[in-house]
């Protein structure tokens, strides 16, 4: 029989980068073996959003454990939020809201461990929380209601995640696309000068693919638009770290098209647990006519397609408008965000003041859509 113990779950709070850094070995291993958390939970990644985009800010990062080992990991960052006239103290993941894929790592025992995490929370000052991505079975959001008769879950919003599975033919994935990117996609191969290139093997280094990513940032739409990776001088270091974070651990995929000698596109991913995140991309936008955004879009498919260790291509975190991304996606899978609030009056009134601003926009998007409709 296992020594009652080992079924205690205990947590440990890690509250400053050196506490993260002693632990990244049980972090990583912990992100790699839960289900559904991507890339942007790596201690890479967060450690650089710590030390760049996030600089400055409170961490209440926390590491759950029994006697087998970690079973969940959460990087919170106490953060104060303004609600209209009133701020409030909340807590958020780590990369929010700038990253919507921050999410809280389960490996097992996902109920215990939820009950042990929000118990230790309960010591923190806060009025709610923004536990990140979760699914409709998601053990986090099955157990906020019943602890301790107040954790209030309100959703925010769902999204559809565009994915593609690499296990297929390109060739055949290609046919079943639609007649515009078959179309597009024949124009760019009798279109004399374009000439896609691929890291690392086209590349003579780093350096070189780095100017590229910058150089096509600079002239895109996303750059005006206050979204591109060098929109600020700590978004650029933060993505330019990035990628020579991927790269030294043999994990980036990147392709980018060129016209002669210039850059006009590119793109770049990150390979993790069997799945290809496709990360950022950008275009110059005077070369519009030739979709040279979809171009770098089908390289990276077409490589990944050709990787036996990606099964997955995961395109939510490019830029896109509408359905844009849907039309590359063999399968797609529903996620949501939610806030939690706390019990107690406070908390209270920023529950019911939220519903009522979620309200309100959701009658002024459907106004804005029979005004549109109307007009047209």
């Amino acid at each position: 029989m296992t020594p009652l113990f080992q079924d205690q779950i205990k947590v440990e709070a890690l509250t400053n980068l050196e506490a993260f850094d002693r632990y990244a070995t049980e972090w990583d291993a912990a992100v790699q073996q839960a289900s559904f958390i991507g890339v942007q939970m790596r201690h890479f990644w967060i450690r650089r959003w710590l030390t760049t985009i996030g600089a400055g800010q409170d961490i209440a990062f926390q590491i759950l454990r029994d006697g087998a080992g970690v079973v969940g990991c959460a990087a919170w960052v106490p953060t104060v939020q303004r609600m209209g006239l009133v701020s409030a103290p909340v807590l958020r993941l780590a990369g929010q809201p700038l990253f919507k894929r921050s999410q809280i790592v389960l490996v097992r025992r996902q109920a215990q461990a939820v009950s042990a995490m929000l118990a230790d929370l309960r010591k923190m000052r806060w009025r709610w929380l923004d536990p990140g991505l979760l699914t409709d079975d998601d053990p986090l959001l099955s157990n906020l209601p019943a602890f301790s008769n107040g954790i209030k879950p309100c959703e925010r919003n769902s999204y559809t995640l565009p994915l593609i599975s690499a296990d297929g033919n390109w060739d055949a994935y290609l046919s079943s696309r639609s007649r515009t990117i078959r179309k597009q996609y024949r124009r760019r191969l009798s279109t004399d000068g374009l000439k896609i290139r691929v890291f690392p093997s086209d590349f003579t280094s780093l350096d070189e693919l780095i100017g590229v990513v910058e150089q096509v940032a600079r002239r895109s739409w996303s750059f005006d638009e206050g979204t591109s990776v060098v929109s600020t001088a700590s978004h650029w270091e933060f993505w330019r770290g990035i990628i020579q974070d991927a790269v030294a651990q043999n994990l980036l995929h990147a392709s980018c098209l060129f016209q002669g000698e210039r850059p006009t596109a590119f793109i770049f991913g990150i390979h993790h647990n069997k799945v290809l995140y496709a990360l950022k991309s950008s275009f110059d936008p005077e070369l519009s006519k030739i979709a040279p955004g979809q171009a770098v879009i089908c390289s990276l498919i077409q490589t990944a397609m050709e990787n036996r260790e990606i099964e997955t291509i995961d395109l939510d975190c490019i830029i896109g408008r509408g359905d844009y991304k849907l039309d590359w996606a063999t399968e797609t899978r529903t996620m949501r965000q939610y806030y939690a609030f706390r019990s107690g009056f406070l908390p209270k009134i920023f529950l019911h003041a939220y519903q009522i601003k979620k309200h309100l926009d959701s009658r002024t998007r459907l106004v804005s859509a029979d005004l549109t409709e109307a007009a047209s």
